[in-house]
């Protein structure tokens, strides 16, 4: 397989891409969305809170750092061709531990 390549679209963002070399779409026909309207669903903060605090009852070592939550794939015709659209929105390791149990 291909190795993953640096996809840059954001100052301080960064994407691993890697595609398979027979039939995958090259990095040149990928484009990224990151927006606020990607974030995760409103949940109760106490059973985020909560599950947050058993995971870390069981392993003192995790910590709360930024994640891509993949909201959507799209296909979108941009003129010279289909691109990949990859639709982002920022998360936290908290918030994908207690909102995806």
């Amino acid at each position: 397989p291909t190795p993953p390549r640096m996809l840059r679209r954001r100052r301080s963002h960064v994407l691993l891409w890697s595609s398979p070399d027979v039939g995958g779409t090259p990095l040149g026909r990928v484009r990224v969305e990151l927006d606020r309207r990607f974030r995760r669903l409103p949940h109760p903060q106490d059973a985020i809170d909560a599950s947050w605090r058993a995971a870390l009852e069981s392993n003192g070592r995790l910590f709360d750092g930024s994640k891509f939550r993949l909201a959507a794939l799209a296909c979108a015709d941009e003129g010279d061709g289909a691109r990949l659209v990859l639709r982002l929105g920022m998360t936290g390791y908290k918030e994908y531990l207690g909102t995806n149990q």
